[in-house]
């Protein structure tokens, strides 16, 4: 391919060292992140304080009662998540200290995500935006909230690379197991099937198309969703009277499939592999819309949103690959634009040692 043929490194040395920069780097930024995520106060986010209540009340739940939670929901349809119940009881078994485990999940979360980063990503300046970006927009919902689907989405990553390589089977594992803890990351199954087609052209055009029906009929389609998954929660979000709008998340996505629809023919020439993330973006815009009806919809377009953290410094590369000018200005402006994203959005952090009051939700 050209892009790849324009920026391969031929010495071995420099490939090694190159590989080795960008793991360190990886790595390093991982263990931060771990580290804000992990020593969280138990009321920072909106229901870090709620699992906690869950994983004290799962300590005196006897391994009986564990596997009979499967039997309601796999027999009964009662209950909800029961692999989420038996995942904490098997992790208690080493840790039974909440602000631990609160390290273990962000491990799962942020090793997954490094490693789908150094396996797609091959510069710094790749990795920094893709850091950069999940600070400004994944953040608030991975970082400090969202424990079981935290969870799935890690394992969404692993099936990824199980799509790339047409593992079929592990994959679909992988993916059932995963249901068991958040159901929501079943939606994630189409993806092996629609990145394997190698229609990305077709399919993100027909998302453009798609969109607008999408936003006019979007809560029948929510109570569509909501009914096939099964979910009481999701049904009541769908039938709920709630005026909600992302304005500020749809017009990001709108924007981005624009840009990613003029260069598309562009950059698929030069880069076939961008086609995965094509796909993806595609993914995320038809299900927006859902974001409308209630915003708690926006779990499941994460399954997908989160591969702008490669979609973008994609394009980027490509659009201006003739001119190292102004790929550097442009990283730059967006840096700045994201950064000032995180310092606005960031909301109030304390560790576990300091003092916070927790929520309105909870009063």
């Amino acid at each position: 391919m050209q892009f790849e043929s324009k920026y391969k490194i031929k010495s071995p040395i420099v490939q090694i060292k190159a590989r080795s920069e960008r793991k360190k780097y990886i790595i390093i930024i991982s263990i931060l992140l771990i580290l804000q995520s992990g020593l969280r106060h138990i009321a920072v986010g909106p229901d870090t304080y709620a699992y906690y209540l869950m994983f004290e009340d799962i300590k005196s739940t006897s391994w009986e009662q564990v596997i009979y939670s499967f039997k309601e929901y796999f027999i009964f349809g009662a209950g909800k998540d029961a692999g989420y119940i038996f995942f904490q009881k098997l992790v208690q078994t080493f840790i039974k200290n909440y602000q631990i485990y609160l390290i273990f999940i962000a491990m799962i979360f942020f090793i997954s995500f490094g490693v789908l980063i150094y396996k797609n990503s091959y510069f710094i300046r790749e990795i920094m935006f893709a850091y950069i970006l999940y600070s400004a927009l994944f953040y608030q919902f991975f970082s400090i909230t969202g424990i079981r689907q935290t969870i799935a989405t890690a394992a969404s990553f692993w099936g990824f690379d199980f799509i790339k390589k047409k593992k079929f089977l592990p994959f679909t594992i992988l993916i059932l197991l995963a249901s068991t803890i958040h159901r929501s990351v079943l939606l994630f199954l189409p993806f092996y099937f629609l990145i394997n087609l190698k229609k990305a052209n077709f399919i993100y055009r027909a998302a453009v198309l798609i969109f607008p029906l999408a936003m006019i009929y979007r809560r029948p389609l929510a109570i569509i969703m909501a009914k096939a998954s099964g979910s009481k929660a999701y049904l009541n979000y769908a039938l709920a009277d709630y005026k909600a709008s992302t304005p500020v998340f749809t017009g990001l996505i709108i924007s981005l499939v624009i840009i990613g629809l003029i260069f598309m023919r562009h950059v698929l020439k030069l880069n076939p592999d961008v086609s995965r993330f094509y796909t993806a973006i595609a993914l995320a815009f038809i299900f927006t819309p859902l974001t409308w009806v209630d915003p708690s919809f926006m779990r499941v377009v994460l399954y997908f949103s989160i591969f702008m953290v490669f979609f973008i410094p994609k394009i980027i590369d490509i659009v201006t690959l003739s001119d190292k000018s102004i790929r550097t200005a442009t990283y730059v402006c967006i840096y700045l634009i994201l950064i000032f994203f995180v310092i606005k959005n960031g909301g109030e952090y304390k560790f576990f040692w300091q003092e916070m009051d927790l929520g309105e939700n909870y009063l």
